[in-house]
């Protein structure tokens, strides 16, 4: 959290997300004839960084209060101030003891109580940039309310509301990943079939039309769970013809890789990993020449032509080509069950280029079996609706 002082070069230009907090006097208008002061400040800030452009424009977000609010704050400060100073500033009453200084002293922490709360009301307002069209560096600043009146705890949230309106990202999925890849990197004609983990790190940060991801831990932890899933491979290195130590498909916690470290090499398409899989097991283990596959044993002067025993070929790795997601429920399921259904299932389905099939089925049984007039309204019903309707006695 950067507590702002009206200065963009005292705001670092880092590549984990910030959270600016503008003094007082840059507030959001609390009626049409009030000024924004706010946005303006926050997208210079945006924008710049003392006289030099901003870099990591996407690891800034913004946290402010409306013009009546910061009145009613102010007020109280200076009711905390006045009594206050009755007690320990330049002012103060000398030989103040008894009930005057009890009262003057509950009047402080009454006073210091209201300030308190005050600052909780006003600052509840945050600010994210947004752009909406990729080829323009033209910016926004959309608000939002927090609900920090309700926990007091302004800054967590503040970024409780950005992770709710997904200005904030805590955890993108494999698909996602894939899918903000396919539609920024690897669509062009002339894309490599690879990017640099530090380069994609890069464009998160730089540019605002991306995911604004917390930290780079994010993105390791995408990684890991995309290679396993076999969304996209890894490899350390790539000599323009073959990467070199490739995981797809597989875990990357073998030996030699500590799963904290921060991720390096490039994220790889998955069919040029799969590609360079099949070749790899077709052409099977790479020949030494200088092997002449016998044993000798000196000092015996007879050879032994048993051959070494052949390498064992790695298994194929063996990639989900179809997924069936079920659930059973009694007739108590809900709207928000069928919206998270696609939010969360289809939704990262359809982004990684599947194609779905959504089957909705209602199964009804009644040991007494039902009514002729239940029987007729559902076939109605369903036949209105373009459903299937059969029965069984």
């Amino acid at each position: 959290v950067i507590l702002y002082a009206n200065n963009t070069a005292d705001v670092p230009d880092t590549d984990s997300v910030r959270l600016v907090a503008l003094p007082p006097n840059l507030s959001l208008p609390s009626r049409s004839a009030d000024e924004d002061s706010a946005t303006p400040e926050a997208l210079n800030v945006l924008e710049r960084r003392g006289d030099s452009p901003r870099f990591r424009r996407n690891s800034l977000l913004f946290l402010t209060a409306k013009r009546d609010e910061i009145r009613n704050l102010r007020d109280e400060a200076r009711k905390y101030l006045a009594w206050d100073s009755i007690i320990n500033g330049d002012t103060r009453i000398p030989n103040l003891t008894g009930n005057r200084l009890g009262q003057a002293r509950a009047e402080v922490s009454n006073a210091d109580r209201n300030v308190a709360n005050a600052l909780i009301r006003a600052y509840r307002w945050t600010l994210k940039p947004v752009q909406q069209d990729p080829r323009q560096a033209r910016y926004e600043i959309n608000q939002a309310q927090s609900e920090a009146p309700v926990t007091g705890e302004i800054f967590r949230s503040a970024f409780d509301r950005f992770v709710e309106d997904e200005a904030l990202v805590d955890n993108i999925s494999p698909a996602s990943l894939a899918s903000m890849l396919q539609q920024y990197i690897w669509n062009r004609e002339d894309a490599d079939e690879h990017v640099s983990i530090d380069d994609l790190w890069n464009l998160l940060t730089t540019n605002v039309y991306l995911h604004r991801l917390r930290n780079r831990e994010v993105l390791d932890r995408c990684i890991r769970q995309g290679v396993e899933q076999g969304v996209f491979g890894h490899a350390e290195h790539h000599d323009g013809a073959k990467y070199d130590d490739l995981h797809f498909g597989e875990s990357m916690t073998g030996p030699g890789l500590i799963m904290e470290q921060r991720i390096t090499g490039f994220l790889v398409r998955p069919e040029a990993a799969a590609r360079q899989e099949d070749t790899d097991q077709t052409q099977g283990p790479p020949i030494d020449d200088t092997d002449t596959g016998y044993r000798i044993d000196p000092p015996s002067d007879t050879l032994d032509t048993r051959l070494f025993p052949d390498e064992p070929t790695p298994p194929r790795v063996r990639r989900t080509r179809r997924m069936v997601v079920r659930r059973t429920t009694g007739a108590n399921i809900s709207l928000d069950d069928i919206n998270t259904l696609r939010e969360e299932i289809i939704r990262n389905l359809s982004g990684d280029g599947g194609e779905i099939t959504v089957e909705i089925t209602v199964s009804a049984s009644k040991p007494d079996g039902f009514t002729e007039s239940i029987i007729r309204s559902v076939r109605e019903n369903s036949a209105q609706l373009g459903l299937d309707f059969t029965t069984e006695e």
